[in-house]
């Protein structure tokens, strides 16, 4: 079985254990840890903020969680919430749960859009289908097809202007595109 797709289900089993959730939370940052100090000894522009970030957060990697353990365990079920409607196989699986259960689910991950939508750390962990999903009602084949859509036209857009170093043109013609293929375009 795929890592991605055991981490998953092993979300949706695990779901009300916050042991599950801390230890998860501590691999996940001992990972960032180990991109940040890569990114400490590598010469270049990311170089000094790599080594602040190292610093700070990964010294004393197990105070640094305790002391911001509700963002990480928030951050992980958030993203755990984007899997399950962005990963077939999540999909699949959360579906076989009683409808008690995945309501509960569903419902915690409505209460972190709720909560946690316009905090500073955790305002960009929510993607643009997450509203789409769990408020608006749109079906997971919605959001796969809209997903290839603005995937098909990033690829052209690459192509035809950031692969050539028109930066300022290649975003414009992926809001073009966006607001083309815009989800919300059917109200």
């Amino acid at each position: 079985m795929d890592k991605v797709i055991a981490s998953n289900l092993s979300d949706i089993e695990n779901w009300e254990n916050k042991k599950y959730w801390i230890r998860k939370a501590k691999s996940n940052h001992v990972f960032l840890c180990g991109v940040f100090e890569i990114g400490s000894k590598e010469p270049g522009k990311y170089q000094a903020k790599s080594k602040e970030i190292y610093q700070e957060q990964c010294t004393d990697i197990n105070s640094y969680i305790i002391s911001n353990l509700n963002y990480f365990l928030v951050k992980d079920k958030i993203y755990a919430c984007g899997n399950f409607f962005s990963n077939d196989d999540s999909y699949k699986e959360i579906n076989k749960l009683s409808k008690e259960r995945k309501d509960d689910i569903f419902q915690d991950c409505r209460s972190f859009f709720n909560k946690y939508s316009q905090d500073k750390k955790l305002k960009n962990t929510f993607n643009y289908y997450y509203k789409a999903f769990y408020f608006d009602g749109f079906s997971k084949k919605e959001i796969d097809y809209h997903s290839d859509q603005t995937s098909y036209a990033d690829s052209k857009c690459k192509k035809k202007y950031y692969d050539v170093g028109k930066l300022d043109q290649y975003e414009t013609c992926m809001m073009d595109s966006f607001e083309k293929f815009d989800i919300y375009k059917r109200f």
